[in-house]
Order: structure tokens, then sequence, then C-alpha cells
């Protein structure tokens, strides 16, 4: 364990050197040579200022922490106060998520090769030509635990969406102001969560 005071005193001593004689300071203190020079020149610091920086970091990280429960504390007291108000039973309150996949299609491949080429040991099996696939699923569940069957999206082939459902689409959100007014018009609350957050 190394003595802070004569640590402490030993890096004065140095400071008030013009040229500093780290092996004489630290046989005068009795401290281990090189940690008196990587305490002298800041390569390391001392326990104290360590643990010190530790509880530092960690108070930040739980303040970001408190604040962001403060947060989804607000926000979901204000979606309940919103179901009370409309009297939403649980039977019409539904999350949907999506997660996508890319998923490889295999396929056994055939292939002449050289007798020479298959006795190298080079070659041993053809399973996969690289093709992939993204696909999405759509997940559905209702408050009161019944869920709606799982969607899967795959790439489309014919190529005949209609480009009038993608009008207005804000691309970083996911909805638009015609979206919400056609959301009011039939009197559906939407709820848009935060992400992350559950």
């Amino acid at each position: 364990m190394i003595n802070e005071e004569d640590m402490e005193k030993a890096i004065n001593e140095l400071n008030a050197q013009l040229l500093s004689n780290y092996r004489q300071v630290s046989e005068k203190y009795s401290l281990i040579y090189i940690m008196l020079i990587r305490r002298f020149l800041g390569l390391c610091t001392s326990r104290q200022e360590t643990i010190s920086l530790y509880y530092k970091l960690l108070i930040d990280i739980q303040e970001e922490a408190l604040n962001w429960i403060a947060h989804f504390v607000k926000y979901y007291s204000n979606c309940l106060k919103m179901i009370d108000n409309y009297n939403i039973i649980a039977g019409n309150i539904y999350n949907w998520d999506e997660k996508g996949f890319l998923i490889s299609l295999v396929y056994t491949l055939k292939c002449i090769i050289t007798k020479k080429l298959y006795n190298s040991n080079r070659i041993i099996l053809a399973v996969q030509d690289s093709s992939r696939e993204f696909i999405s699923l759509l997940a559905s569940i209702c408050t009161d635990g019944i869920a709606l069957p799982p969607a899967l999206i795959y790439k489309g082939i014919s190529g005949d969406l209609q480009d009038t459902w993608l009008e207005d689409l804000n691309e970083k959100y996911h909805i638009n102001i015609e979206f919400i007014t056609t959301y009011n018009r039939f009197k559906i609350l939407l709820l848009i969560l935060p992400p992350y957050s559950i």
C-alpha cells in the first residue's frame, strides 16, 4: 500500500528540482520507483482520486436515470388520465411492434469440379448461394392478454404497391397530420410511445 503523504512529499520535491532525480527521491521516501514516475507524470492517480472519479461518474449516471424515470412517470400518468377521461377499457388497447429478420435461403448446389481440386480437401461442401431475404414480423397484444395472430411481411414481387399509401409519410416518426386526422375522424385515440419505453 502506498503512503499517500510520502507520495505527495516526493512529488512536491520533484517539482522543486530542476532535473528530476526519481531514483534518489523514491529511495528517500521508500516508494516504488516506477510508481513515483507514473504519478509524477500524471499517468496514474491516487486511489482516492480514482474512487472520487468513479463515484462522480456513478452519481451522474444515477441522476440521468432519475431524470428519465421522472419523464416516463409523467408520460404514463398522462396516459392513464386519458384512459380514465375517455373510459377506455382494456379490450380496446393494443400494442403493436415490428421486428426485422435477415434470413438466408439455403439451396444445395451441384458443381462440376476436377478430381484434383476435389482431392485437395479445399472444397468440402457448397450449400448456399448467398441469397438473403429481409422479412418483418408484426406482433400485437391487447392489454387484456389476447394476442392477435402475427403477420409476416415478405419482399414484394409484383411491384403493385399503391403509392398513395405512402404519400406525406414522415419517415422519421412514421406518422403525419393526415394519419392523425384520420384516427380522430374514426374516434380512435392514438398513443405514440417513446422509443425503448417498454
